[in-house]
């Protein structure tokens, strides 16, 4: 499993209990489910990217082959190739129609909330909570079910979908829970929260706004978990630790405050990266054999 940041989503196990639940959201609609996969990958290093849009491969090419027309160069790349980008996924995003087909369009993230808080949502929230509560934990794996929980929960609060007080309940008595580390890990054995994403988890919850959708991979203030929308009203604004040379795990900090507290642990990885490899555990998405890539950020 490999680690390039220390927010919730800067792990490619993390990612992948979330990027699962997509289908379970989208059902079968390929705008919902690129959407989706957008705002869960829009921070992520290149290769893993790539992997991702090999496995949504055929929601792009529905999308693009709808409104991008066939002739469209992007679709006449291979798709172990083809390169996953923020201008294909806005091209996709902008010519988008709403599942219903309606001649009046609705932006996706609306359609997207709007079926969630249709019922979906707390249908998909009881069947994890359920997994959660009854499956045996898998050895090497304890807490799987719980992060599915949480990557799922984390989607309907990027949309603002409605989450009932009971679940946002439910979700602060898991997060103490699970193991959560603060300092680089032996990839096979790192599958837990960084401490900066446990707190960028707990912030969400505290500053949920039914109806607001949030961001869970832009920068975060490594001290507190808050993100600019939470600062903005208070005359505030993340700023990066000068001295992080590393594009993917530079620490933000929303004040001296947090930067001063969260020194005793950020000074550890702060600086240049320690090296450029990390394994990517492939089967652990479903696929067969393990694959290498390589990006900055061992000292995570």
């Amino acid at each position: 499993m490999g680690r390039w940041g220390q927010r919730l989503f800067d792990h490619d196990q993390l990612q992948c209990w979330a990027l699962n639940t997509v289908p379970q959201i989208a059902q079968g609609n390929p705008y919902q489910a690129v959407d989706i996969a957008v705002r869960l990958l829009e921070s992520t290093p290149e290769h893993i990217q790539q992997f991702w849009l090999r496995r949504f491969h055929k929601e792009i090419e529905k999308c693009t082959k709808a409104d991008l027309g066939a002739e469209n160069p992007l679709l006449k790349m291979p798709a172990d190739v083809l390169p996953i980008s923020l201008e294909v996924y806005n091209k996709v995003k902008a010519s988008s129609k709403s599942s219903t087909n309606n001649s009046t369009c609705k932006p996706l993230s609306t359609s997207i909330r709007e079926k969630l808080d249709a019922g979906l949502g707390a249908q998909l929230l009881a069947l994890h909570r359920e997994y959660d509560e009854t499956e045996p934990a898998i050895p090497l794996f304890p807490h799987n079910a719980k992060y599915c929980l949480i990557g799922l929960s984390a989607i309907l609060m990027t949309y603002g979908a409605h989450i009932t007080a009971v679940d946002l309940s439910y979700l602060r008595q898991l997060v103490p829970i699970l193991t959560c580390t603060d300092r680089y890990t032996i990839p096979t054995n790192d599958s837990n929260f960084r401490l900066p994403g446990k707190k960028q988890f707990l912030a969400a919850l505290d500053h949920y706004q039914p109806g607001t959708m949030r961001s869970f991979t832009q920068p975060s203030c490594h001290g507190c978990g808050k993100v600019n929308q939470d600062i903005v009203p208070e005359g505030k604004v993340l700023k990066k630790c000068g001295s992080c040379l590393n594009k993917y795990n530079a620490a933000w900090f929303c004040d001296v405050n947090c930067q001063r507290g969260y020194w005793k642990t950020h000074k550890r990885s702060c600086g240049a990266s320690l090296a450029h490899t990390a394994i990517g555990l492939y089967s652990a998405h479903h696929d067969d054999g393990v694959e290498m890539f390589s990006y900055p950020g061992q000292n995570v």
